[in-house]
């Protein structure tokens, strides 16, 4: 870990989110909690979305920062966050707005005010593409079936829906995160993979973009005696159903091991809805061996990670991977693939095994070499304890960006 110095120079700082669950979320709240801990004066701006589809994660248990709720109407949310700053700037001296998904994309409007401070555009988007706005509209009205293989109101029942609006719904996403960050005079990326994925996809500028990982506590996400693991033979797969996840090649892969190890279980932990796996793991015979957690509140996942044997998250991609580097805090050896940013985390063969994307025979095989070697599996477990020291906990990543804010201000 590194050195716990005091910053140079305090800051007065608001950082803006999309209330939701997930990795973003998650971020924001460690972003905001460490930068107080080092004195920083910082507000977070919280958007709840008022939309049936729209779920609101449970509220952390630990705020060390001042917390402005928002609520916002679908067509009023792009606008809501820069008519909350045009009231709240002039009463209350802010030296930096660092904002973290589509809330953000008209803030830098503010900026015709010579007094508007700084925006720095954290990117958090997993794989960067373009999308051309005028199909966009169209397969939103149900006029075009080239985006999502068929119009929204083309379908056979509720999965089917689901599905695609999912896929719409990330289509949006797509769109407004490039407009953000071609409107945002600084652009900050969670990896080198996903900055070059937004040059070369979204064509923003390298000169704006700065790469800096993100944070781990490694306070709360610490190992714990391997005599004192429990379930030595359960596996943990963190993300939920998102089909980006790979949670199905996943549960391919374990079928495969539980031939060879008939005592190895398996927790999936978060999401919503596992009917789509339940029913598949009902078919591939694994029912009995397998926990399916809905969503888990963020305060306790430490003791999911620790009490696992191996972390697997065979992922199509990823802007950071978060609970990659969660579970090598906590000293446990990681199997992943070598998409998106992964291979920035984890040091393939030292803290953890890397396989190719989609290949359910090479994810069954790592799993049964660690298996099959504990001496292995916990020394890399102690090696990703000391990259996340070196690399990803926050004492080493609040100190650039405070010298992010140093050169903005």
């Amino acid at each position: 870990m590194g050195p716990r110095h005091s910053p140079s120079r305090t800051f007065r700082i608001l950082v803006t989110t999309s209330w939701i669950p997930g990795g973003v979320t998650t971020w924001t709240h460690e972003f905001a909690n460490h930068l107080a801990d080092r004195g920083h004066d910082v507000t977070c701006v919280l958007v709840k979305l008022r939309w049936p589809l729209v779920r609101n994660p449970p509220p952390f248990r630990d705020v060390r920062y001042n917390v402005i709720w928002l609520q916002a109407q679908p067509l009023t949310f792009l606008s809501s966050v820069p008519r909350l700053l045009s009231a709240y700037l002039p009463r209350h001296r802010t030296e930096i707005v660092v904002s973290t998904e589509a809330e953000g994309i008209n803030i830098p409007s503010g900026q015709r005010d010579s007094a508007f401070p700084p925006h720095a555009a954290v990117v958090h988007v997993p794989e960067p593409a373009y999308v051309d706005p005028k199909r966009l509209v169209l397969a939103t009205l149900g006029l075009s079936k080239n985006l999502l293989s068929a119009p929204l109101w083309c379908t056979k029942g509720r999965q089917d829906l689901g599905q695609r609006m999912t896929l719409w719904h990330w289509q949006w996403v797509q769109y407004f995160g490039r407009k953000r960050l071609e409107r945002a005079p600084i652009v900050v990326c969670v990896s080198r993979a996903q900055s070059n994925a937004v040059q070369h996809a979204w064509g923003i500028s390298g000169a704006k973009i700065r790469v800096i990982y993100n944070g781990i506590d490694t306070r709360e996400f610490r190992p714990m005696p391997v005599s004192d693991r429990g379930r030595e033979c359960r596996l943990l797969f963190v993300g939920g159903s998102n089909p980006r996840k790979g949670v199905d090649i996943l549960l391919d892969a374990f079928a495969l091991v539980s031939k060879r190890y008939s005592g190895v279980s398996l927790d999936l932990v978060g999401g919503w809805d596992w009917s789509v796996q339940k029913e598949k793991a009902s078919k591939l015979g694994i029912s009995s061996q397998i926990r399916f957690l809905p969503y888990v509140v963020y305060d306790n996942m430490p003791a999911y990670y620790t009490q696992s044997y191996a972390f697997i998250a065979p992922s199509r991609g990823e802007s950071f991977g978060r609970t990659v580097a969660e579970a090598m805090a906590c000293g446990v050896p990681v199997i992943s693939t070598q998409a998106g940013s992964i291979p920035e985390v984890v040091d393939d063969g030292v803290s953890g095994i890397l396989v190719p994307r989609d290949d359910v025979k090479a994810l069954a095989e790592a799993i049964i070499e660690l298996l099959n070697h504990p001496r292995k599996a916990n020394e890399m477990g102690r090696e990703g304890r000391r990259r996340v020291e070196k690399y990803f906990a926050w004492d080493v990543v609040i100190p650039q960006w405070e010298e992010l804010f140093e050169q903005l201000t």
